[in-house]
């Protein structure tokens, strides 16, 4: 499991927020790992359903990190991948430090 925080250099929304964080998780495994398969659990379930297709990126803000999300993750080295939502209950050592990284 990789656990990291982000904190981002400026104001961003929540969504762009949970893109930040996919996009360093997936930098941390591209530059650290080598893996098999690659399990993605979020907890934002419009970043989950737009990063598996479900759902259009329709914001100007969203659509430069869904792409460069789906470039780290093309760059990775793996025969699967799979995105699942979680609740935040499932994710609360990720919201935790989402929380310490708001905090601080």
């Amino acid at each position: 499991m990789v656990s990291e925080s982000y904190q981002p250099s400026r104001n961003v929304s929540n969504n762009q927020a949970e893109y930040y964080g996919l996009i360093n998780g997936l930098e941390c495994v591209r530059d650290n790992y080598s893996c098999h398969g690659l399990y993605i659990r979020g907890d934002s379930e419009i970043a989950v359903k737009q990063m598996n297709g479900e759902y259009a990126v329709r914001s100007d803000n969203i659509r430069p990190l869904f792409d460069e999300a789906n470039e780290v993750l093309q760059d990775i080295d793996y025969s699967f991948h799979k995105i699942q939502h979680i609740s935040r209950i499932q994710n609360w050592e990720a919201d935790q430090l989402a929380n310490d990284a708001i905090d601080n």
